[in-house]
């Protein structure tokens, strides 16, 4: 049986994520998504880095610098969109490239300009056979009473 990757962790996000997305709605620009997104976490308690610089190294090229949108708790990438285009195989690319620089094990992919919001999980594939359940356990299932937006 398959087991989840940091399940606890992704729940609470995913909680923060979905009360955004119903109070602000599907229409905003990307950076009050973040904006309020990074407000919500630190009222949540979910420790976080936004725009966190990732470097990509290609062979035979010159490194790229990248921003990861959030790093949440060091161990979960939060990457989040507002773009008409529902889904894209480069999102997730993106996502993989992230996961692969970075070590970490999971992230998070969401799309704010739809009207149902899916935030759809990606695992790093080098760290498949990994065991994070130790890390996951200081996350309750429940993100607390929920803060006001205004």
């Amino acid at each position: 049986m398959a087991r989840l990757v940091l399940p606890n962790l992704s729940y609470k996000v995913c909680g923060v994520l979905y009360k955004i997305h119903r109070d602000l709605g599907w229409n905003c620009k990307e950076k009050i998504y973040h904006s309020v997104i990074a407000t919500t976490l630190a009222k949540v308690g979910l420790e976080f880095r936004a725009e966190q610089p990732i470097v990509l190294l290609s062979s035979g090229n010159s490194p790229f610098k990248y921003y990861l949108d959030f790093v949440v708790e060091s161990l979960l990438i939060l990457e989040v969109k507002a773009t008409r285009q529902f889904f894209s195989v480069s999102f997730i690319d993106q996502v993989l490239s992230y996961l692969k620089t970075s070590n970490l094990p999971l992230a998070l992919v969401v799309n704010f300009r739809t009207t149902r919001l899916k935030p759809v999980r990606v695992l790093n594939p080098d760290l498949k056979d990994s065991d994070f359940s130790q890390f996951d356990t200081r996350f309750s299932r429940s993100i607390g009473p929920f803060v006001k937006i205004s």
